[in-house]
């Protein structure tokens, strides 16, 4: 894939954007880990910001149908996110998938499954780049540990929002991780 690097450099620095947005914070500090099923709001908070972006448009839940090898029936999956580079050339987009879970544990198999899903599509679909992009509930820096998982991944980045916006790193409000990988294993 062109331009993983830069790639992975806009989708970080856009992601830390959106997430340092007063409103946002305010959002998923009342969601905290009481509601659920919160992945469809923040995709269309995503692609209303994407949308905002200078370089990209953004498509949500765009639905790709395939006939993969070995298979009578064709098999469709759908990708989050599909940032569109003003080129409007399907070589130059960018796919996206986003998972909201309350676990670690759950966070790190539902990454593999849906990089496993994007390796598969890039090798029927032309695309710039993808990138699974997941987020957890009750960060904390003592418990966790994952370098050897996010060693398995060209790309990758671990981080936490602080989620009351006050910027102290002592502070004991709640706090949400979150996970980008992306590249060739």
């Amino acid at each position: 894939m062109r331009g993983d690097n830069r790639d992975f450099w806009e989708i970080e620095t856009s992601l830390e954007a959106f997430l340092a947005d007063d409103e946002v914070l305010n959002k998923m500090e009342m969601i905290n880990g009481a509601i659920n099923d919160w992945e469809k709001w923040l995709q269309i908070e995503l692609q209303y910001y994407f949308q905002s972006h200078p370089l990209f448009s953004c498509e949500r839940e765009r639905q790709f149908s395939l006939l993969l090898p070995g298979s009578a029936k064709k098999q469709v999956m759908s990708v989050d996110l599909v940032l569109k580079r003003e080129s409007k050339k399907a070589e130059q987009d960018i796919y996206i998938e986003l998972k909201c879970v309350k676990k670690l544990s759950t966070l790190r198999r539902v990454l593999n499954k849906d990089y496993t899903k994007l390796q598969l599509l890039a090798q029927y679909q032309p695309m710039r780049s993808f990138w699974c992009i997941a987020f957890y509930w009750n960060y904390d820096e003592s418990n966790v540990d994952m370098a050897p998982f996010l060693a398995g991944y060209k790309y990758a980045v671990h981080s936490a929002i602080d989620l009351c916006g006050c910027g102290d790193p002592l502070c004991d409000e709640a706090k949400m991780g979150y996970v980008i990988i992306g590249g060739k294993r």
